[in-house]
């Protein structure tokens, strides 16, 4: 049978709050490793390699994503949605991981000439999009104990295999890409996290113990469940990747690589909070779908850390940017820079509309995030089209930011359904110190004498740091301090049950 608790056995609901509490801990530390081995992959991968390369692996990508839209039915939310799983059911969405991968396959195949023919400057364009469906397909194999560990709340194996994930591909990328293999650096990134889960998901106390059997109607339940989430999740990935589309077809390869490497770098001032509470709070959002009052306070409490983090770190990042390409990239991005000033307002928003859609998708209300999906589609794909013709790639990155607002603005009163919140409460003073904190900054910088690079960088990033948070402790010292203490008490009732 599988290892997934039975009802008696699963963490009461009261118990729901100190898992998720702990479980971000392990989570955001393993952020914190995974951000500074990332980091220093993408910094050494920038300096071997072209933008070019990055370029072409992104076009590769957005086909990779566009065939991936034919499995894109929630098997995964729909496992972690539903309460309790038999046997049956584990098998089956194992079986539909599978099988929708080899589909993936057959597709990235029937495809390859096509791309040969609309793309016959990218040589190797074809290869690396059969390459990555390939490897994907394998790393679906990893997907269901990973889901089961995910609903049992296990963070603290799974952060385990995340940073060992990091650290063979920080070596062997960098091998490559020293060895001249090229855009292949970037391809070997996702098979090196296929190998560390393999060994710890299935040699390694296993979760679950592989088996196939299983019945119709919990295929068809499935299907049933995933039938709008289908729309969304497709929807979700046009609006993704049709900026990358776009700029790669039209502008090329080194316009696109500029932007991707923009917004990868980009997503590091999130990756540290924003991920870890994204991935630990949708279980906990799903177990407490029948409480309104704990579901509010966990979704108050994850979205207001994402909000105060995170405009820190935006803020940061887009005060330091020109001192930031220089010393980490190199003169060759320096093109890259107002792009990625504004792909931070994106990675700014992102985390918080992802979160807000965990919750509505944890209710069951699939619908509701085709519905708003597509009107940001409608929005979005024109607007692109339109801004990269008159503003090259900082049109698109505009674009993208405000596709990501008109989403905010939809499903807020969504949420008002599920959960009772002050939007106000969450927003308002970490706003006021952002902006408060950029203009001191910038004054106190203009008055300071011009230094190292690397000097300006560093006083930069501590100076609208300590102002920021001097702010948010002034209007929020007692609410931070109980916070803290929660967090605090949680943890010590964890140390104090092993």
């Amino acid at each position: 049978m599988v290892n997934i608790p039975p009802p008696s056995l699963q963490p009461a609901n009261n118990s729901v709050a100190r898992q998720t509490a702990v479980g971000s801990t392990y989570t955001i530390a393993a952020s914190a490793m995974t951000l500074v081995i990332g980091f220093t992959r993408s910094v050494i991968l920038a300096r071997l390699l072209f933008p070019e390369d990055f370029g072409l692996f992104a076009l590769a990508f957005f086909f990779v994503r566009l065939l991936e839209r034919v499995q894109m039915f929630g098997f995964t939310a729909a496992f972690i949605h539903k309460q309790d799983q038999t046997q049956a059911e584990v098998a089956a969405h194992f079986i539909l991981r599978l099988g929708s991968a080899i589909v993936v396959i057959g597709l990235a195949l029937a495809i390859a000439p096509l791309l040969r023919h609309f793309y016959p400057e990218e040589q190797l364009l074809a290869q690396v999009v059969i390459v990555i469906t390939v490897v994907r397909l394998i790393m679906a194999f990893n997907d269901t104990p990973k889901t089961i560990l995910t609903k049992q709340l296990q963070f603290r194996r799974l952060a385990v295999l995340r940073v060992s994930g990091s650290l063979l591909a920080l070596f062997l990328t960098g091998w490559l890409a020293w060895s001249g293999a090229g855009v292949w650096s970037l391809v070997a990134q996702d098979f090196c996290f296929f190998i560390v889960e393999l060994a710890g998901l299935w040699f390694i106390r296993r979760p679950w113990k592989l088996s196939l059997k299983t019945r119709w109607d919990i295929i068809k339940w499935y299907f049933q469940f995933g039938k709008y989430h289908f729309v969304s999740k497709n929807i979700a990935v046009l609006l993704d990747t049709f900026d990358d589309f776009w700029v790669g077809t039209f502008l090329g390869s080194v316009s696109l690589g500029f932007y991707a490497k923009a917004y990868e770098f980009a997503q590091y001032p999130r990756a540290v909070v924003a991920e870890p509470i994204n991935s630990v709070f949708f279980p906990a959002f799903a177990r407490l779908q029948h409480d309104r009052r704990r579901l509010s306070r966990a979704f108050f409490r994850s979205a207001s850390l994402l909000v105060r983090v995170g405009f820190l770190v935006a803020g940061a990042f887009v005060f330091v940017t020109p001192e930031f390409v220089r010393l980490f990239l190199g003169e060759k991005w320096l093109p890259m820079q107002l792009t990625f000033q504004l792909m931070l307002i994106y990675t700014l928003l992102d985390p918080l509309l992802t979160l807000s859609s965990q919750l509505v998708l944890a209710n069951g209300q699939t619908k509701t995030l085709a519905k708003i999906q597509t009107w940001q589609m409608i929005f979005f794909m024109p607007l692109v089209i339109i801004a990269s013709r008159f503003f090259s790639i900082e049109g698109v990155a505009v674009a993208a930011d405000l596709m990501l607002a008109l989403g905010f603005i939809f499903i807020v009163p969504q949420l008002r359904h599920f959960v009772d919140f002050s939007l106000r409460q969450m927003v308002f003073i970490p706003i006021l110190a952002l902006i408060a904190a950029l203009l001191s900054s910038m004054w106190i910088i203009s008055l300071l004498p011009e230094m190292h690079t690397a000097v300006t960088l560093a006083q930069k990033g501590l100076i609208i740091s300590v102002i920021y948070t001097i702010i948010l402790l002034i209007f929020e010292r007692e609410q931070l301090q109980k916070s803290g203490e929660m967090v605090k008490q949680l943890l010590c009732k964890q140390s104090g049950s092993k």
